[in-house]
């Protein structure tokens, strides 16, 4: 049993065998057409340049034998050859393009105003991007639920004065560390009455005095 390998092969070679444009490799010149022409009555299958004439006369085929006829290619579509002249011009444009790309490519990006002539943009970039100067830590800011408070008090608690001072990291209850406001409290009156009472309750004005060495 024959394969479609083996079949195309012979069917490549019967159509080499009867047609004269593919066994003689001929080309379909500006004033020709080519078409490619099926029999109805043989099945043959050929391919047919026609100069001026009609197809029917070319083949010698009757046309009621003509199965089917299929424009292939036209040479009167196919452009004129380019002169000599127009290919000279193209090469010299494309060269005037590669030259030029080349100088932008070696030529030093424009410095920004102010900058020294000539310094490249990716260093101007690198400078921008260079980490800050650490800053020294701001006081802490007076705007919590304590700042109706002054920086320095004392508050009597248990028949006991009681030093509370203002820090960038919270109060300072008697010299202590710095702690928040409701933790020093806590440690004066618990922790369950510390949360259930309020800043303003328990530091009303007329609880809170100047130290001492403050008056």
């Amino acid at each position: 049993m024959e394969t479609f390998a083996e079949r195309e092969r012979i069917d490549r070679a019967r159509h080499l065998e009867r047609c004269a444009v593919c066994r003689n490799k001929l080309r379909c010149d500006r004033d020709h057409r080519l078409y490619a022409v099926k029999n109805a009555r043989t099945r043959e299958f050929i391919h047919v340049l026609v100069n001026g004439e009609s197809l029917e006369s070319k083949l010698g085929w009757p046309r009621e034998e003509i199965l089917y006829s299929m424009l292939v290619e036209n040479g009167a579509t196919k452009a004129p050859p380019m002169s000599e002249d127009t290919k000279d011009r193209l090469r010299i444009a494309a060269a005037e393009r590669k030259l030029k790309k080349s100088l932008r490519a070696d030529t030093p990006a424009r410095p920004e105003e102010g900058g020294e002539k000539g310094e490249p943009m990716a260093s101007k970039k690198a400078k921008k991007t260079r980490a800050k100067k650490p800053q020294a830590a701001k006081p802490r800011a007076k705007n919590g639920a304590d700042k109706f408070l002054p920086d320095r008090f004392v508050r009597a608690h248990g028949g006991k004065d009681h030093t509370f001072e203002r820090t960038d990291g919270g109060w300072r209850l008697d010299g202590g560390e710095p702690v928040p406001l409701r933790r020093a409290m806590a440690e004066l009156m618990g922790e369950a009455n510390a949360k259930a009472t309020s800043f303003v309750r328990y530091f009303r004005a007329d609880k809170v005095r100047k130290p001492e060495a403050d008056a």
